[in-house]
C-alpha cells in the first residue's frame, strides 16, 4: 500500500486544489499535483474515485477512521469545502460572507451523504471479492484461490518474512505490524465500522453474513441517472410552478437497499432492475422502470437508464417492464400475430430484430445492429401523427489493450466450439429419433438406406465428418503459460512452468505476487466469461465487442492476424528494434589497465596455452574481475602447470559477463528510463462497439453499450463514465431536455480518439499515433529516396566514364532488391486501409445524428412553425402561428359561447331569473377554464419553442464537432495517400533506374557482340580461304598410286588446288550474302522433299500416326496410367478402412441392444447387407442365396430394426478379405 494520504496543509485554501482538480480532469498538467494511486499524499479536491482511493491509497491500519466524521476531521471539513464552494457557485455568492447557515447546512449532508454511499460501495466490493473467491475456488482445474492461499503460506514461513517483519517494526516504530486487537481469521480491517455505518440508516438486515453464490445479473449494475421539476419547499415558498423550473438532479433515497451511490453514479443491479419487470405486476410499486410508477412519485421526472452490455435480452425484459406489459414473443419465426402491446410496437422486427446483421453467417464478430434512426409509434390502435419515440443504432470507436481482448476471444472461440458440438449433438439425437420412429417403415420388402450404413459410399458421412473435424480444427493458441513456456526454459534459473500455466518461481514472495496477480486477472474477466457461457448463443443472443478490423471484415472467420497488425497495436508496443536486451560481453578491463585491446589479447593468449603469466605482467588476473570471486577451478589450478590451458571450456566467466546493451555504469544503478517507459507499455487495439438509445415519451432514454473487458467502475476511461463526468460538472440550466441529455451521449461515444482533453497515459492518442506512423513512413522513404539517388549518382558516373573497364554489378542487388520500398508501401497501405474504416465510422455517425436532430425537431414541432428556413434564418412571423392556433382552438368554445348566449337572450322572456343567473356563472365557469387551458397551452408552447431553439443550437455545435473530425481523419488520409503515392513513384524510380541499368548493360553487351562479331567474321572469312586449301592439301597429300607416284610437280598441284579452293569461296560467299539465290534453292529443295514424301505415302503415315507420336501425348498417356495405378491403391486402402469401421459399428451395437439377438426374426423379411461386391464363391448352392464371408461381422436388416450378428468361426483363424484374399484374422475387427 502507498502512504496514508494527508489533509491539505491550515495555509493552503481549498481554491487552489479545487483548480488542481479541474486541470487534473480537463486533462491540463499541473506540475507536481498527485492523483489516486499514486505514492504521494493528496486532499479530496484531487480524489477521482472515493472508493479507489479507499482500496489503493491510504494504508490499511488508517481504514477503521477514515469514514469517521470526527477522527479524519481535516480530510472531510475539507471536502465539506469543496462542496459548499460548489453552492456558492450553483447560487451566484461570490464571497463567503453571503453564505446564509442553511447552505452551510446543506453542505455538511451532503458530506454525510458521501460517508454514506462511501460505505455502501465498499461494503459492496467486499462482497463481490468474497464471492468471486467463492466462485474461483470450485468448479474449476486451475483452482487460482488455493494457488495464492499456498504461496501467501510458504512465504510467511520463510525466514525473509519474519525479517522483513522485524524490519518493517523497527522501521515504524512499533511493535506489532498489525493494528491492535485484529487477528487474520477477523473481517478486513476497517469494515466492520464500514457495516455499523450501513447498518445505522439501512438497518441490521443490510449486511448478509451468508456468502452469496455468484450472480452475474447481480454482478452487473445499471447506472440510473435522473432530474426533476418538482418544486422543493423553497420553490413552493415562492409560489414557482414546476415548468418554470429548470431540471435538477435527484437520487433516490439511500434508505433504500437496491440504490448505490449519488448522482450521477447511482447505480442498481441488473437483477433487481429487471427482476419486477419479469414479474409482469402493474401495481409493483418496486419496479424500477415502470412508467406508471414514476409518473405517480414525480409526473416531471426525467430518467436516463444505462445497460452495460449489448444483450438483447435485458433490453427486451427492461422496455417490456417500463410499458408494464410483458415480454411478447419477439422471434420472427412466430407465425401467429401476437397480441399488440406497446413493447411489440416498440420492438417491431423492422426497428429491433430484423435489423440485427450476421446471424445466418454463424460468425460471432459478424453479429451487429444495422445503423438506424427512426421515430416510432408505440399506439396500438390508432396511428399517431407525430411519434414521440426514437431508437437509434450507432457504431463508435473505443480501444481495448490487446491482453484482454485476446483472453477473450479465446473465451468465444471455446464456447463456439461447445455451442457447435451440443447443436451437432442435437442433430444427430434428433436424426436417431426419426430413425428409431420410422424403423417399420419399409417398402416392397426394403428397408430405408442411410449413409452411415454403407461405409463404402464415397459420401459417407463418417468420412465426411471425419475429414470436417480435420481441415476445420482451430489453430493452436498460444496462451500466456505457452508463452512463458516458450519464453523461459523448463527448470532454468530456478523458473519453470507448470502444466495448467502456473509460472512458479523460487522467492516465496514472488511467487506469492505472481499468484496474486494470477488470481487477480481471473477475477477481472470472471464476469465477462459467466457472460459470454449464458448468453452468447442465447435467443436472443449477446453481441460482443469487435476489432476495427472484424467491423469492417466481417466475412472473415479469424482476424487474429490483422488485428496484431493494426497502427495503434504497433505505436503502443514494445519497438523491439530499439529495445534494450542482455548480451554476453567481455569483461571490462580493471582499474589502472591498459586498452581493451590489450586486456583481450592477453585473455586470448591465456585462453589458447600460449604463455603463463609472470610478476609484473600487464595482463590482469582474471580472478579479480571474475563474478565468483570464489571460483574453484582458478583456486586450484592457480600456480600449476595447466594455468591457462583450457580455460575456454572450463570458466567462460572469466571473460564474459552479461550486461544490458545501451546501458552504462550508472545507468544500471539507477535505472534506465528508455526500459522503464517500455515495460510499461500496454499493446492496445482500436475497438468498434454499438450504442443502442430509446427515447420513450419525451421522458426516458434507456442506452446500451458495453464496457471495456475486465473493468468493474474503474476504468477512467470508460463511456458512460465520461458522460457521468459531463453531468456532475454541468452548468445550471444546461440539461433542458431529454434531447439535451441525448445530445451529451452522442457526443461522448463519438468523440472517444478526438477529445484532447483526454490524456491519460492508458488511453492511446490515436490521431497522433496515426500522424507518427506516416511521419516514420514519410521519414523512411526520405532515407530510400536518399539511398537510390546514391546509386542513380553512381550510376551516372559510370554511364559517363570513358573508361571501358567500368563495372556496374554492385548497382545490381540495391536497384532490384524492392523488399524495402514494399514494406514501406505495405505499412502505407495498413494505414490508408483504417483511415478509410475510421472514416465511413465517422460519416456513418454524422449521418445518424442528423437524422436524430431531424427527428426532435419533428418532435418538438410537428407543424413546422419555429424551425428555420433553408437559408438557416429564423421564419418570418413567428408569433403569427401561434396566435392562429389558439385563435383556431377558441372559434368552436367561442361559438358555442355565442350560441348559448343567443338562446340564453331569446329565452331570456320565458325563464326565471334564478335560472338567468345559474346559466350567467356557468358561462364564467367554462370561460375560465378555456382562458386556463389557452394559458397553459401557451406555456407549453413556449416551452417546447425554447427547448427546440437550445437543442438547435447543441445540435448545431454537435454536427460541426462531428465535421471537424471528419476533416481531421481525411486530413490524415491525404498525408497518408501523398506518402504512398511518394513510395510508389520512389518504387517506380527505381525500378527504372534498374531498367536503365540493364539497358545500359544491354548496349554494352550488344556493342561486344559487334565487337566479337566482326573478330568472327574475320575468323570466318580467312577460314573459308584457308579451308577449301588445306582440304584440298589433305586430298593430295593422301597416300595413293594417283597422289603419291610424287609425278606431279607443285605448278601441276597448284593450278588444280587453286582454282576448285577458288571456286568454292566464291559459291560460299554468294550463298552467305545473297538472299535470292538462297530462296530460290530453299524451295527447290522444298518442293522435291515433299514431291517425294507425298508420291511415296510417307506423308499420309506421318498424319496417321502423328497424335501419338507427339512428346506431349506420350507424356500424358504415362500420367493416366499413373494415376490409375495409384487410385486402384487408394480404393483399396478405403475398402479396408470401410471394412474395419463396418466391424466397430457392428460391435458396438451389439453391445448397445443386448436384446437384439434374442428377437424374432421373421425368415421372409431377412436380407444380409455387406459393403462389398459378393463373390460366386459366397452362393449357397442349396438355398440359392448369398451367405457372408467367414470371420466377418453380418448386418441382418429385419422389420423392427437393424441387428449386428458376429458369424466369425475361430479365435485365431484365418478371415477371407473383401477380395477373396486371405488375411490375417483374430476373430474380431481389426
Amino acid at each position: 500500500m502507498n502512504g496514508h494520504c494527508g489533509s491539505r496543509s491550515p495555509g493552503r485554501p481549498a481554491d487552489d486544489n479545487t483548480r488542481s482538480a479541474v486541470a487534473d480532469l480537463a486533462g491540463e498538467p499541473v506540475a507536481g499535483v498527485p492523483t489516486c494511486l499514486s505514492v504521494n499524499s493528496h486532499g479530496p479536491a484531487l480524489v477521482r474515485d472515493f472508493l479507489q482511493h479507499y482500496l489503493g491509497c491510504i494504508q490499511i491500519k488508517d481504514r477503521d477512521g477514515f469514514l469517521d466524521r470526527k477522527r479524519n476531521k481535516a480530510f472531510w471539513d475539507e471536502q465539506a469545502e469543496i462542496e459548499l464552494s460548489k453552492l456558492m457557485a450553483d447560487n451566484g455568492i461570490t464571497s463567503k460572507d453571503e453564505v446564509s447557515p442553511e447552505m452551510r447546512q446543506k453542505a455538511e449532508e451532503q458530506v454525510e451523504s458521501s460517508i454514506k454511499s462511501l460505505a455502501v460501495s465498499i461494503e459492496a466490493q467486499y462482497k463481490r471479492t468474497q464471492v468471486l473467491r467463492k466462485a474461483l475456488s470450485r468448479g474449476s482445474a486451475d483452482n487460482l484461490v488455493a494457488c495464492v492461499d499456498k504461496s501467501r503460506g510458504k512465504w510467511k514461513a520463510s525466514p525473509e518474512y519474519t525479517a522483513g517483519l522485524e524490519k518493517v517494526r523497527r522501521w515504524k516504530g512499533c511493535a506489532s505490524v498489525a493494528p491492535a486487537g485484529h487477528h487474520e481469521s477477523d473481517l478486513e480491517y476497517g469494515r466492520r465500522h464500514v457495516q455499523d455505518i450501513v447498518k445505522g440508516f439501512r438497518g441490521d438486515n443490510a449486511i448478509e453474513e451468508k456468502i452469496a453464490d455468484y450472480d452475474l445479473e447481480r454482478d452487473v449494475n445499471a447506472y440510473l441517472i435522473q432530474y426533476t421539476r418538482k418544486p422543493d419547499a423553497v420553490d413552493q415558498a415562492n409560489h414557482l410552478e414546476a415548468q418554470h423550473l429548470p431540471l435538477r438532479p435527484i437520487d433516490e433515497e439511500l434508505d433504500d437497499d437496491r440504490f448505490k451511490g449519488k448522482f450521477p453514479d447511482q447505480r442498481v443491479s441488473v437483477s433487481l432492475l429487471l427482476e419486477t419487470a419479469r414479474s409482469r405486476d402493474p401495481h409493483n410499486e418496486r419496479n424500477i422502470l415502470s412508467k406508471a410508477v414514476c409518473d405517480k412519485k414525480d409526473p416531471t421526472r426525467l430518467r436516463y437508464i444505462h445497460i452495460p452490455s449489448n444483450n438483447m435480452e435485458w433490453i427486451e425484459t427492461a422496455i417490456a417492464g417500463y410499458y408494464n406489459d410483458g415480454i411478447p414473443p419477439l422471434s420472427p419465426n412466430h407465425i401467429q400475430s401476437p397480441v399488440k402491446t406497446k413493447t411489440r410496437m416498440l420492438l417491431r422486427p423492422e426497428f429491433w430484430r430484423g435489423q440485427q446483421h450476421g446471424l445466418r453467417s454463424g460468425i460471432v464478430h459478424a453479429r451487429y445492429m444495422r445503423p438506424l434512426c427512426e421515430r416510432v409509434s408505440t399506439e396500438v390502435h390508432t396511428m399517431e401523427d407525430s411519434p414521440s419515440n426514437i431508437v437509434m443504432f450507432m457504431p463508435y470507436m473505443h480501444w481495448e489493450t490487446d491482453r484482454m481482448r485476446n483472453t477473450v476471444s479465446k473465451m468465444i472461440e471455446e464456447e463456439s466450439e461447445k455451442h457447435r458440438k451440443t447443436q451437432l449433438k442435437l442433430a444427430s439425437d434428433a436424426k436417431k429419433g426419426r430413425i428409431r420412429e420410422r424403423k417399420d417403415l419399409g417398402g416392397n420388402g426394403k428397408q430405408l438406406k442411410h449413409l452411415e450404413e454403407n461405409p463404402d459410399d464415397p459420401s459417407n458421412m463418417a468420412i465426411i465428418r471425419n475429414a470436417m473435424s480435420k481441415s476445420s480444427r482451430p489453430m493452436p493458441i498460444r496462451t500466456l503459460s505457452g508463452s512463458v513456456r516458450y519464453v523461459v526454459r523448463r527448470k532454468k534459473n530456478g523458473i519453470c512452468v507448470a502444466e495448467n500455466g502456473r509460472l512458479e518461481v523460487e522467492p516465496p514472495l514472488g511467487q506469492y505476487l505472481i499468484d496474486a496477480a494470477r488470481l487477480y486477472e481471473g477475477m477481472s474477466t470472471f464476469r465477462d466469461q459467466q457472460m459470454l457461457e449464458r448468453y452468447l448463443y442465447n435467443d436472443p443472443p449477446l453481441h460482443p465487442r469487435r476489432t476495427l478490423d472484424q467491423s469492417h471484415y466481417w466475412t472473415l472467420k479469424t482476424t487474429k492476424a490483422r488485428d496484431r497488425d493494426q497502427v495503434v497495436y504497433r505505436g503502443t508496443n514494445i519497438n523491439l528494434e530499439f529495445a534494450h536486451r542482455l548480451e554476453e560481453v567481455p569483461l571490462a578491463p580493471p582499474q589502472g589497465s591498459t586498452t581493451m585491446k590489450v586486456v583481450q589479447d592477453a585473455m586470448k593468449e591465456l585462453l589458447e596455452g600460449v604463455r603463463s603469466p609472470v610478476a609484473g605482467d600487464a595482463t590482469p588476473d582474471p580472478l579479480a574481475t571474475h563474478p565468483n570471486k570464489q571460483c574453484q577451478i582458478h583456486k586450484e589450478e592457480k600456480g600449476s602447470s595447466t594455468w591457462g590451458l583450457n580455460r575456454k571450456q572450463k570458466c567462460k566467466k572469466c571473460l564474459l559477463s552479461w550486461q544490458w546493451r545501451g546501458h552504462s555504469p550508472d545507468t544500471d544503478e539507477n535505472g534506465c528510463d528508455h526500459c522503464t517507459s517500455e515495460i510499461k507499455k500496454v499493446s492496445k487495439l482500436i475497438m468498434v462497439d454499438q450504442l443502442w438509445m430509446w427515447i420513450l415519451d419525451e421522458q426516458t432514454i434507456i442506452t446500451s453499450f458495453p464496457r471495456r473487458y475486465g473493468y468493474n467502475k474503474y476504468d477512467l476511461h470508460g463511456i458512460h463514465r465520461s458522460i457521468r463526468n459531463r453531468l456532475r460538472n454541468a452548468r445550471k440550466n444546461q440539461i433542458r431536455s431529454v434531447y439535451d441529455l441525448a445530445l451529451i451521449i452522442l457526443d461522448e461515444c463519438s468523440n472517444t480518439f478526438f477529445d484532447r482533453t483526454k490524456t491519460h497515459d492508458s488511453q492511446p492518442q490515436v490521431t497522433d499515433i496515426f500522424s507518427e506512423a506516416i511521419g516514420n513512413v514519410t521519414n523512411k522513404h526520405t532515407i530510400s529516396f536518399q539511398h537510390v539517388w546514391h546509386w542513380t549518382q553512381k550510376a551516372s558516373g559510370i554511364y559517363r566514364s570513358k573508361s571501358k573497364h567500368m563495372e556496374t554489378s554492385d548497382l545490381h542487388v540495391p536497384l532490384l532488391d524492392i523488399h524495402p520500398e514494399g514494406k514501406l508501401q505495405r505499412e502505407v497501405k495498413d494505414i490508408l486501409d483504417e483511415l478509410d474504416i475510421m472514416l465511413s465510422i465517422t460519416r456513418r455517425q454524422r449521418e445518424l445524428i442528423r437524422r436524430f436532430c431531424k427527428h426532435v425537431e419533428n418532435i418538438l414541432d410537428p407543424k413546422g412553425r419555429w424551425r428555420n428556413g433553408s437559408d438557416g434564418a429564423p421564419r418570418a412571423r413567428q408569433d403569427d402561428g401561434d396566435e392562429s392556433d389558439s385563435q383556431d382552438d377558441e372559434t368552436a368554445p367561442q361559438a358555442e359561447v355565442d350560441q348559448n348566449g343567443s338562446g340564453a337572450e331569446s329565452q331570456e322572456t320565458t325563464e326565471s331569473p334564478e335560472k338567468s343567473g345559474k346559466t350567467k356563472r356557468d358561462q364564467k365557469k367554462k370561460a375560465k377554464k378555456r382562458d386556463q387551458k389557452k394559458r397553459a397551452k401557451k406555456r407549453d408552447q413556449t416551452r417546447k419553442k425554447k427547448q427546440l431553439d437550445w437543442f438547435h443550437m447543441q445540435s448545431q455545435d454537435l454536427l460541426c464537432e462531428v465535421s471537424d473530425r471528419i476533416d481531421e481523419l481525411e486530413g490524415l488520409r491525404d498525408g497518408a495517400r501523398s506518402t504512398a503515392q511518394s513510395v510508389n513513384d520512389l518504387l517506380q524510380l527505381k525500378q527504372q533506374q534498374a531498367s536503365v541499368v540493364q539497358a545500359w548493360e544491354s548496349v554494352n553487351q550488344a556493342a561486344e557482340a559487334v565487337r566479337q562479331g566482326r573478330a568472327i567474321m574475320i575468323f570466318t572469312i580467312v577460314t573459308i580461304v584457308f579451308l577449301p586449301l588445306s582440304f584440298m592439301s589433305s586430298v593430295f597429300g593422301m597416300n595413293n598410286s594417283n597422289f603419291g607416284s610424287n609425278q606431279w610437280s607443285v605448278e601441276q598441284q597448284l593450278q588444280l588446288m587453286f582454282p576448285v579452293s577458288a571456286g568454292i569461296i566464291v559459291i560460299s560467299v554468294v550463298f552467305a550474302f545473297y538472299d535470292f539465290l538462297r530462296a530460290i534453292i530453299w524451295s527447290a529443295y522444298t518442293y522435291i522433299v515433299t514431291w517425294i514424301a507425298v508420291r511415296t505415302g510417307i506423308y499420309s503415315v506421318w498424319l496417321e500416326h502423328s497424335e501419338n507420336w507427339k512428346s506431349l501425348s506420350l507424356k500424358q498417356k504415362a500420367e493416366k496410367e499413373v494415376l490409375k495405378l495409384k487410385d486402384e491403391v487408394r480404393k483399396a486402402r478405403r475398402k479396408r478402412k470401410a471394412q474395419q469401421m463396418a466391424k466397430k459399428r457392428a460391435e458396438e451395437e451389439e453391445g448397445e441392444d443386448p436384446s437384439a439377438a434374442t428377437a424374432p426374426v421373421a425368415a421372409k423379411e431377412k436380407r444380409w447387407w455387406w459393403p462389398w461386391p459378393w463373390s460366386t464363391k459366397d452362393v449357397d448352392e442349396e438355398t440359392g442365396k448369398r451367405s457372408p464371408p467367414q470371420g466377418q461381422a453380418l448386418r441382418v436388416s429385419t422389420g423392427d430394426g437393424a441387428r449386428t450378428r458376429d458369424h466369425s468361426q475361430g479365435q485365431n483363424g484365418m478371415a477371407a478379405g473383401p477380395t477373396g484374399g486371405m488375411g490375417r484374422g483374430t476373430g474380431s475387427a481389426r
